[in-house]
Formats: C-alpha cells, structure tokens, sequence
C-alpha cells in the first residue's frame, strides 16, 4: 500500500511540473522575467551593498568607490532605458560626488556633473532629475565641494577642508588624455604643452586590500588642465580606469589601474609633444588557445593573415607633400588604398580596414592603435614622396628600424611632421621599442611589397626607379604589433611622376601590384609551413601579358 501510495505522489508531483511548464509556454509567466534577476532587483541589491559600504572602513580606498560605481553602471548599460536606468545615473553621480568629498580631485566633481546631466538629459521629467538639478545647484555654489544628500555619508560640519593646488606659472599643461583599447592591447595617449620630463613606474598588486596593479607617469613642471576629467573608464578586461591629478604643486600624475598586463612600452612623440603608452594583456595566448582545434597550423603559430589594415597617409588638415601640379598626397593615397582595399577583398579570404575612409586628420599614434586594436594581421601605410631635389624620383618600402641614411632620416622627418634632429633624437630610444615590432617579418613583407610594385610598374611604364627596402624610425610604425610597413608610391615633386599620378589608370597599376606584394607575402607565408605544397597555377596571382611601356 505504501508503495501504491508514494508512486501515486510521485505521478502527482511530474503532473504539476508539467502544467506549469505548459502555463509558461502559454505566455503566462515569462521565464526570463521567473528566473533572471531584473534591472530593478539587481538596482535594489547595488543600492543595499552602498549603503553598507558608507558605514565601513573601507570608504578610504579609492577603489571600492569605483567598484560600486561599475555596479550601477553595468545596469544602466544593460537597460539603458529601463525603469532603473535614471536611478542607476543619479546613483552614479552622488558616489562620484560622495567620493569627491574624500579625495579632493576635481575630476570625481566633474564625473558628477557628468553624469547629473545626462540624467536630466534623458530622462527630464523623472523624480531623480528633480533631485539631480537640486545636486548640480549645489555643485555651483559657493562651497562647490559639498556632496549632496545621504550619499556625502558625513555632516557638514564634519566635511573635511579641501585645499586648492595653487598655480605655479610657468608650468606646462597637460591638456587631454586619448585612449583606444580592446581586451589584449591598450595605447594611451597624454597630449602635454610642450616637451617635459617625464617618469615611469609599476606598482606591483595589493593582495591586503584587493588593490590592482597600477603604471603610473608623474609629468614634471606641468599643471591639470581644466578641461581634463578624471578618471576616464576603460573597463575592456585589461585597464580599468585611466585617472589624473595634480600630485605635487609642479607635478601632474596619470594612473592606469591594471587588471591584466604582460608588458608595456613608454614613449614620447613631438610636434606636439605627447606621452605614448602602449599596455599588452598577458591573455591573448589564453584565447588563441581555446580556439586552436578549430585553426590552420600557420593561424595557430600567429602566421595567417585575416585581417589588413591599410592607411592611407595624411588627410584633413595634414595635406602631406604638395606635388609641383597641385596635387595633395592626402588625396592620391586615399584613392590607392580604396583601390587596394577592393582588389584584396576580391581574391583573398581576409577584410581589409581603412585607417580613414575620407578626409580627415588622424595623429599618427592614432593610426598605430587602430591597427592594434582592430587586431590586424598586417599594416601598410600609403604615402606620396616628396624631395628639395626635383630629379628625385622612385618607389621605396620601408620597415621601422634606425635610419639607413640621410635621405631615410630626410623621408621619416617629412612623414613624422618633424625635424631630422628630432629623429636623431628619436633613435636614441629606438632600441627598447623596437624589441618586439616584428622586424623581421616587416622587413620581408615590404620586400614583396617593393619587389612587385617596382618591377610590375616597370613592366609597363618607362623610367621607373626601384630604390629599394629601406629603414628609418617612422612613428606611424611604432608599437604596430603585426608586420608593418610605409610605402612611397612615387615623387610628387618629380614632373613626370607628379604627371603620372593624376591618371587613374596608374593609380589603378599601383594598386594592383601593391595588393600584389601583399598577396605573395601571404602566400608564401603560408606554404612555408604546409606539408605539401599546393598547385601553384592556383595561386591567385595576376597574370599579366607583356604590353608596350608607356612614358
């Protein structure tokens, strides 16, 4: 009997199981909204650990402020227009407000602001706006440090005084602070006034108290610009936050808070004069792991090309050389790489990115991360020579190295926007930058590259000067974590050269021979590391018929 009974439960038990599984599918109950925690439950969670947090010794470290922070951010982000979106902004803007109150840094004040407004921005009409106007009011008052509300977490009277950094004149400004990353690659840029000292250091991480590691640069004989905000949010696995501040009267300091870092690189560039500082995670062996069984032998050795970058030189207001016909570098080169781009998609099975599809200004160091973060396989920048000399005439290639000669110091000054000291200079710190910039495999690369572009102009066109592969310390090249190379297609300063690259039909010929180079580069790349080698009649290559040369 017993047992009679307790099937008969059991069968009582999967028949409810069933119903109500049958009740969600009929749209009764969504599972999602059953199961999954929702923006407001997950709002209220973040909202309790805050106020915990206020009453805990911990509110002295600057990083567990942040942390709250991305809590509140991480679901605004997922539901940017969710019913806890506006609180979640007001949440963020008092902690970097209540925060303010205990480091003193105008940046915390600023992000307040920030995020104050964009509240008021997008959701006008909510309650949290009416509070966030009533904050900003108080933020412009005289006092213009006192956190509003329960998020100050201490009596006015209690507030500590905040001593202002007087200005010292005669200091330099550093005036912004320009990121690109992704999971496995950051470059951050601090643009300063003029050409200061600077000074680099890690600090290792701090397991008493959960602190990550930081790289930190102190700025000698500069101030904070007003219009730099603190600090400025990376979040991308490797960094988390870039912040700055005025550390000593004389003495500005960025930090780079680290989650993941197998090396880094400092350096300076000039005209304007700028901090480079390129950080690589020690992840991307990790990844290239998990996806192993599903590449080819030379993907898994970092030898399969998949994606190009191509950058056309110049643009906006940098117009490069000016040919002796009017012509301006920026705009033939542009036309090349688009006409590069289109004849590579259509043979290989790789994309191909344009560093600028128009005209407009990129810095050089800006062209460099796009390369690192987009994750390029190979890069090739486009640009038109230019020499004092009008007989000067020619194609060359070259790879990031110390300069070969003067005309090489003469090329990288023009292409950097420098002086030739300035390069001298430069090559001073080469060494150290240069260790791991792949030289080998960019100067083999801009090898085919030379080799097919020379001899395949030459081929049709009289007077073609092949000066071959050269090197010399261009910045665009510098910290490009693939092959690259920089490629004068020919003289505008040169009559017939300068003639020559108005004629699309030329243009077009130096575009095919440079996705030429390129594709033998790839090719034979791979063959070097397959077991057979494959038919060669089905290499992809341009054949091409011997035609009459023309001047």
């Amino acid at each position: 009997m017993g047992k009679v009974m307790r099937k008969g439960y059991f069968i009582y038990i999967i028949c409810c199981i069933l119903l109500l599984w049958l009740f969600i599918l009929a749209g009764g109950i969504s599972p999602a909204s059953s199961w999954a925690l929702s923006s407001q439950d997950a709002y209220v969670r973040a909202k309790r650990d805050y106020t915990d947090f206020k009453s805990s010794p911990r509110t002295k470290y600057r990083q567990f402020w942040l942390e709250h922070i991305d809590k509140f951010k991480k679901i605004y982000s997922n539901e940017p227009e969710g019913p806890a979106a506006p609180e979640c902004l007001y949440m963020m803007g008092g902690i970097y407000q209540a925060l303010y109150r205990y480091s003193g840094r105008p940046g915390d004040l600023s992000a307040a602001v920030d995020m104050y407004e964009r509240l008021c921005n997008r959701f006008p009409k909510s309650p949290q706006a009416k509070e966030a106007r009533a904050s900003l009011a108080k933020i412009g008052g005289p006092e213009n440090n006192a956190p509003a509300g329960e998020a100050a977490g201490a009596k006015a009277e209690e507030r500590p005084k905040l001593e202002r950094t007087p200005v010292i004149k005669g200091l330099h400004e550093v005036k912004d602070i320009r990121a690109w990353s992704n999971s496995d690659y950051t470059r951050v840029v601090i643009d300063a006034g003029d050409q200061v000292p600077f000074k680099e250091h890690l600090l290792k991480k701090d397991p008493d108290i959960k602190k990550p590691k930081r790289l930190y640069i102190d700025i000698f004989q500069s101030r904070l610009g007003p219009n730099l905000r603190d600090p400025i949010p990376i979040m991308d696995g490797l960094l988390r936050y870039v912040r700055a501040g005025q550390y000593k009267k004389d003495t500005v300091r960025v930090v780079l808070d680290i989650e993941s870092l197998k090396k880094y690189k400092v350096f300076y560039l000039l005209n304007p004069f700028r901090i480079v500082i390129d950080v690589i995670g020690g992840r991307a062996e990790k990844g290239k792991e998990k996806d192993s069984g599903q590449l080819t032998l030379t993907q898994q050795l970092g030898l399969g090309v998949r994606r190009i970058v191509l950058d056309p030189g110049h643009g906006g207001k940098d117009c490069g050389a000016i040919g002796i016909n009017g012509l301006k570098e920026k705009d033939i080169v542009l036309k090349v790489a688009r006409k590069v781009k289109q004849k590579i998609e259509e043979r290989l099975r790789c994309s191909v990115i344009l560093t600028r599809d128009k005209d407009a200004f990129l810095p050089l160091e800006e062209r460099t991360a796009i390369a690192n973060t987009k994750k390029g396989d190979l890069f090739v920048s486009v640009h038109a020579n230019s020499a004092p000399n009008t007989e000067a005439r020619g194609i060359e290639t070259y790879f990031l190295n110390l300069a070969s000669d003067e005309d090489a110091m003469r090329v990288a000054a023009r292409e950097n926007a420098t002086s030739t000291k300035n390069i001298s200079d430069l090559q001073k710190i080469l060494n150290d930058l240069m260790l791991n910039c792949k030289i080998n495999e960019s100067c083999r690369l801009a090898e085919y590259v030379q080799d097919c572009l020379a001899n395949g102009l030459a081929r049709r066109y009289e007077q073609v000067n092949n000066l071959g592969v050269k090197q010399a310390p261009f910045f665009v090249l510098i910290g490009a974590q693939m092959p690259s190379v920089l490629v004068e297609i020919s003289f505008l300063s040169h009559p017939l050269e300068a003639d020559r690259l108005k004629d699309e039909g030329y243009l077009n010929d130096i575009a095919e021979h440079l996705a030429d180079g390129i594709q033998k580069y790839i090719r034979d790349t791979e063959m070097a590391y397959l077991p057979v080698p494959p038919d060669r009649t089905h290499t992809g290559l341009r054949s091409e018929a011997p035609s009459t040369k023309r001047r």
